[in-house]
């Protein structure tokens, strides 16, 4: 990864303008539910929060804003609300959750009634992580004599939601997608031609659609 920022970071330096390209994507997705959900009821909606280290962090923040866009419909309740009121191990942002955690707060929070007046059906603990592998560089003589070089990798991010019933505090399952694209610079100087993957956007949208394939009852990807 630090090869490849270095590499781009000089190249840069030498060129006029640089070119970019939207580059293929490939997504897969899946669940670990044996059974789908329940259609909102009136009045209700739906929380999703970060589950690693970085709390709500921007795969949190990207899925929900993904879901809004799909389903406007759809209410989310806001994950600072939930988090204050819920108090207790779900109060922190900044922990990293093991599911115990998660469904034992959950469950003293519906006890004490402390995320009533949020009328939440379920709650989705989102983590997910994006980063590159397989950088490749092919440069040598030709580089050197013609101006002609191509760096690339492959660029990916998964996102896996845990499913928790926000009325008992079981936990009911696993969503789960994954994208993937190839980040290349071609080299021609005094111009590159830089191919980008939104896996990010990609991967996000994806599970937006497969919580609202949860809501209404179907099972894994709807393909």
């Amino acid at each position: 990864m630090k090869r490849l920022k270095l590499a781009r970071a000089l190249i840069a330096a030498a060129l006029v303008g640089c070119v970019p390209i939207k580059g293929k994507v490939s997504l897969q997705s899946g669940s670990e539910i044996s059974g789908g959900g329940e259609r909102l009821r009136e009045g209700e909606g739906i929380a999703i929060l970060g589950a690693s280290r970085a709390g709500d962090d921007e795969i949190a923040k990207c899925v929900r804003e993904a879901l809004a866009a799909a389903s406007p419909a759809t209410r989310i309740a806001p994950a600072e609300k939930l988090r204050s009121s819920a108090g207790g191990a779900l109060a922190s942002a900044n922990a990293a959750q093991s599911e115990q955690e998660i469904g034992r707060a959950l469950q003293e929070a519906i006890a004490s009634h402390a995320i009533s007046d949020l009328a939440l059906r379920y709650v989705y603990t989102v983590e997910g992580a994006t980063g590159e592998d397989g950088y490749t560089q092919t440069m040598g003589n030709t580089f050197a004599t013609a101006g002609v070089g191509v760096f690339g990798s492959t660029k990916f991010t998964h996102i896996e939601a845990t499913v928790w019933d926000a009325a008992t505090g079981h936990r009911l399952g696993l969503l789960k997608s994954w994208a993937s694209g190839r980040v290349s610079t071609v080299i021609i100087l005094p111009i590159g031609f830089y191919t980008y993957a939104p896996t990010e956007s990609t991967a996000c949208k994806e599970m937006a659609g497969q919580i609202l394939r949860h809501l209404d009852g179907e099972v894994g990807p709807n393909r």
